[in-house]
């Protein structure tokens, strides 16, 4: 028989009981608040368009639920248009978001006076308000897809407010534009004098049909009906005869102050439309570039006529008859970033000169677009000319020049699976052994990869440009691939067999050979002879795999391996074939990126791909004149005019747009993150891309296949945009208005009598 206690203490089981009882209490009354004050912030979400940011935006139903209803309205704009909507039609419904000044931060300050943070992502404003209006949107509003040969035509937005039957039509067009050969450069050892040379660039220009009349002819035909002189002016016969002339003249008066008040309107209908740029890369462009993908989106969004500009030496656009060494000293970005800044200047007078009111260039604004290496372009050219570009997006873009870029293979073997991962690596391991173990041995392994006479096997040198080839083209399926269109990690890994003990599909014959050997040697006892058959079974499966997964990505790019192997990049011919933009592309390596893939210690490639490896192809392929060569120097000099990362991203440079793929190889040379007191101040922002590779938000996807994350993406490009766009506007209106007043005063002070001494 339990004796009670006569005193509670912590011994005392029916203390222990009570104490349990009552922590259990305050677990389930801490678990209560919770519950409730998430029931109320849910209910406050779903009141107020909230600016949701970093990794709580994630997992909001709010976020969740606008996604659903972009592609539900994505689908229905598509329906409408006979299925050729596509993803324009998510744009158009991103459109409705409005960057009012309500925000989650805005939210927590409201109620927590002592918490005080900026948000360290540009905002996507999630406008719930216009529910019901995007619901009832009309239809004509959506794209209408046309063929490449016909130009586009679709309803004017809302907020141009057209006039009725009004329609407008993209009008796509090639063009030259004359440019300087040396726009200055300080690599040039051999400069001439300055010579021309055409840059190609595509256009996409919105025109009106049905529009309304010029913005000076209703003032020109009263000037001609009046004799030159404006209607407010014209003293007629009647005046004189009474207060019926007086009367007659004020309904004259009246009347001619309409028309000019609708003259006015009718002026400023036609918009000041913004000029969308597409910097062009490393290979040729077409007009493809400007009738979709990113830049065709935004540009349906926002009424923007689109250009695409060629990148000087590729492509089509040749200052120097070949790629020779002397004739390369003009391929610099230096040299790209005065083209683009001269087709600026020209398409913003252009634009200035054609629209129907008293316009400047500077009335005009300009985004670049670019991703990759284009990408860096648009950011250096945002910070290095912010009066003549207003703002750039850059997706996946290596802004900082490495020399030894370990972290490119660094990610690729993370994104790998570890199976295929492991694969690789001793396939790489047995193809290296191979190469090294005799001619005859290299040049069937060569010959197995289908590189026999693209990768000669004599020198050193050329026995590691193969395993160059091999870890280039593996590390290409991690860079580019994309779902549901490229699942080449996929198709790569399948490549290998899931055993090693299993056989492979082709050199059965072999595998059998090897079997009968394996059994030989077993009954003659010479287990160690039996092991090295089955190693070399397992070899040959590897090599076999790592054989076909490299075949399987040269098609997929449509290269070949004389296209990979650096060693063949000697052709000095220019044009579209894939081997010059290779070779141009090495000669910017060399000469300012570097961007040398070099293996590290657990490296998925051959740990004889490294520095000087890379160092001597430089020299090899592009003999510098006598007493000169390459060096990692150049590297340290592109770092410090570009800025890398501290001008491009968080320094002195404004209204950039990041953009980086979770899974992308290039990411750590770009700006990933933006410090939150960067965001507010400079207009800069970046995004990751969730299970994304390489320039995913630049490309068109088919109806259905664009993942959310590429669609958040563009939610947020789409918001910087604005947001520039707004800012751009307001500016100039209050310099407009500012001029007017200051113009106002001086002539009243000039009109105003003199006070008189007395």
């Amino acid at each position: 028989m339990r004796v009670p206690c006569p005193l509670p203490h912590a011994g005392c089981p029916s203390f222990e009981r009570k104490g349990s009882v009552q922590r259990s209490r305050v677990s389930l009354r801490s678990l209560l608040v919770c519950c409730l004050g998430f029931a109320c912030l849910s209910l406050f979400l779903s009141a107020v368009e909230v600016g949701a940011t970093g990794w709580f935006f994630r997992f909001l139903p709010l976020q969740r639920l606008e996604h659903a209803r972009l592609h539900a309205l994505k689908q229905q704009q598509a329906r409408a248009t006979g299925g050729g909507g596509g993803d324009r039609g998510t744009q158009a419904a991103s459109s409705l978001r409005s960057p009012g000044p309500a925000s989650l931060t805005g939210f927590f300050r409201r109620f927590v006076l002592a918490f005080q943070r900026s948000a360290s992502r540009a905002q996507v404003v999630l406008a719930w308000r216009h529910r019901s209006e995007a619901a009832g949107r009309p239809e004509g509003e959506a794209e209408e897809r046309r063929g490449a040969s016909e130009p586009r035509e679709r309803a004017p937005r809302a907020t141009e407010k057209p006039e009725a039957g009004e329609t407008e039509t993209l009008r796509f067009e090639e063009g030259w534009f004359e440019q300087p050969l040396d726009h200055g450069n300080p690599l040039v050892f051999n400069r001439p004098s300055h010579e021309a040379w055409k840059q190609k660039f595509f256009s996409a220009k919105r025109e009106r049909r049905g529009a309304a009349p010029n913005c000076y002819s209703s003032a020109a035909k009263n000037a001609e009906k009046n004799g030159g002189k404006s209607g407010k002016n014209i003293q007629s016969e009647d005046e004189k005869e009474g207060s019926a002339g007086r009367k007659r003249q004020m309904r004259e008066n009246f009347s001619a102050g309409n028309e000019k008040e609708t003259e006015k309107e009718n002026c400023h209908r036609e918009p000041i439309r913004p000029i969308f740029v597409y910097i062009g890369g490393e290979g040729p462009l077409s007009s493809t570039d400007v009738r979709e993908g990113l830049i065709a989106e935004m540009g349906d969004v926002f009424g923007a006529d689109l250009y695409a500009l060629e990148h000087r030496y590729y492509g089509a656009s040749h200052p120097r008859p070949d790629s020779t060494v002397a004739n390369l000293q003009w391929l610099t970005s230096h040299q790209a970033l005065g083209d683009l800044a001269a087709f600026v200047a020209y398409v913003k007078r252009d634009a200035a000169e054609s629209h129907a009111e008293d316009l400047s260039p500077a009335d005009i604004p300009v985004i670049v677009f670019g991703c990759s290496y284009p990408g860096s372009l648009a950011a250096y050219a945002r910070s290095k000319y912010p009066a003549s570009i207003l703002g750039a997006i850059a997706s996946s873009a290596p802004v900082q020049a490495s020399a030894a870029f370990t972290a490119f293979d660094a990610t690729v073997g993370r994104v790998l699976p570890a199976a295929c991962r492991d694969r690789v690596k001793a396939a790489t391991a047995v193809v290296q052994r191979r190469v090294f173990a005799g001619d005859a041995e290299a040049a069937e392994t060569a010959a197995k990869f289908g590189c026999g006479a693209d990768v000669p096997m004599k020198t050193h040198d050329q026995r590691v440009a193969l395993l160059y080839v091999i870890a280039d083209a593996v590390a290409e399926s991690v860079q580019y691939n994309r779902y549901p269109k490229r699942p080449w990690i996929e198709k790569v890994c399948s490549c290998f067999p899931e055993d090693a003990d299993s056989e492979p599909e082709t050199g059965a014959a072999v595998s059998r050979e090897g079997e009968e050997e394996e059994k030989e040697n077993a009954r003659r006892g010479d287990e160690a002879a039996a092991e090295e058959a089955r190693a070399a079974r397992r070899d040959d499966r590897l090599v076999d795999g790592l054989a076909k997964a490299v075949q399987l990505m040269l098609g997929e790019l449509k290269l070949t391996c004389k296209d990979s192997n650096m060693l063949q990049l000697t052709d000095t011919r220019l044009g579209p074939q894939a081997s010059s933009s290779a070779r141009l592309w090495m000669w910017q390596s060399c000469a300012e990126y570097g961007f040398w893939q070099v293996a590290f210690k657990n490296s998925v490639r051959s740990p004889l791909i490294d520095l000087k490896w890379h160092m001597r192809m430089c020299n090899a392929l592009f003999p510098l004149p006598a007493g000169s060569e390459f060096s990692t120097d150049v590297v340290s000099e592109t770092n410090v005019w570009t800025g890398d990362k501290t001008l491009a991203g968080v320094g002195a440079a404004t209204n950039i747009h990041f953009t980086n793929g979770e899974y992308d190889p290039w990411a750590p040379l770009s700006v990933t993150e933006v410090p939150p007191r960067a965001a507010v101040r400079q207009g800069l922002s970046s995004f990751i891309v969730q299970n994304g590779s390489h320039c995913n938000d630049f490309y068109a996807y088919e109806e259905g296949t664009e993942p959310l994350p590429v669609m958040e993406a563009k939610a947020r490009i789409q918001h910087a945009i604005r947001l520039w766009l707004e800012e751009f506007r307001a500016s100039r209106q209050q310099l407009r208005e500012k001029k007017a007043k200051a113009e106002t005063s001086h002539l009243s002070s000039s009109a105003a009598p003199a006070e008189s001494e007395l």
